[in-house]
């Protein structure tokens, strides 16, 4: 996925800052945020820089078993006197925990070191392992749901190819083109499905988000799209937090 596409699609906002625009984000000092306990569940993007500017620092400061993976950012340089045409920043993605560390280490080695975090806002998933919960209209963790068979439910958390069920605006090729990038037609094929126990319900006044319905044969229209990879998925679920 492009990391500038997914930057300028983030409503990033801090005290008295508006959403900014990649190249402000990528040159722009960041306010220090109090961090809060909900925070430790988030995800962030951090800027490589300062005393931060490495994977590897970030690695031996917060304790990780390994160095993040490095993504990297353009932007147009704009009134930039070096002459290039555009300036290059470099990010990683942290947890909130490795977050709180690096806050704590800056606090009393860098004190006037401003990090910049971006939050990762990307749809939730997660599957059990152990069943086939969540899934819509009954609790699958009780006993009486739960398989008769010992092997692992599928798909499993990480797994890929995997299919995804769109009732809303990814029922779109030329939308799923836009965020998955070219690729041969037969990819963004959908197939015509439903979904049984759920119903379509307003989210905040805007969204039409599927929860569970108390009627056993309620029944939601929609397309089923193969999914291929950890990429494209990832891709699919910050969309549908940014929309």
């Amino acid at each position: 996925m492009d990391l500038v596409a997914e930057l300028e699609s983030m409503a990033f906002r801090e005290k008295e800052m508006e959403h900014l625009d990649v190249d402000e984000l990528i040159a722009a000092p960041a306010p220090r945020k109090p961090f809060c306990a909900a925070d430790h569940l988030q995800e962030f993007l951090l800027k490589l820089d300062g005393p931060l500017d490495s994977a590897e620092r970030v690695r031996d400061i917060a304790g990780l078993a390994t160095a993040p993976k490095i993504y990297q950012a353009s932007a147009d340089a704009g009134n930039d006197d070096s002459g290039n045409d555009s300036v290059n920043a470099l990010f990683i993605k942290v947890s909130g925990s490795t977050r709180s560390k690096l806050d704590h280490w800056l606090s009393t080695e860098h004190p006037s070191h401003r990090p910049l975090f971006i939050a990762h806002k990307v749809a939730r998933k997660d599957l059990c392992s152990h069943s086939l919960s969540p899934f819509l209209g009954l609790d699958a963790t009780l006993p009486q749901h739960r398989p008769d068979t010992y092997a692992p439910p599928l798909p499993r958390q990480d797994e890929h190819p995997v299919w995804y069920f769109f009732y809303g605006t990814l029922a779109d090729t030329d939308v799923l083109r836009r965020l998955l990038g070219d690729g041969p037609d037969d990819y963004y094929k959908l197939h015509p499905a439903r979904v049984s126990g759920g119903r379509l319900e307003m989210w905040a006044h805007k969204y039409r988000a599927l929860v569970d319905s108390d009627d056993r044969g309620a029944v939601v229209q929609g397309s089923a799209f193969l999914v291929q990879s950890a990429e494209h998925e990832e891709a699919l679920r910050v969309y549908e937090t940014n929309n």
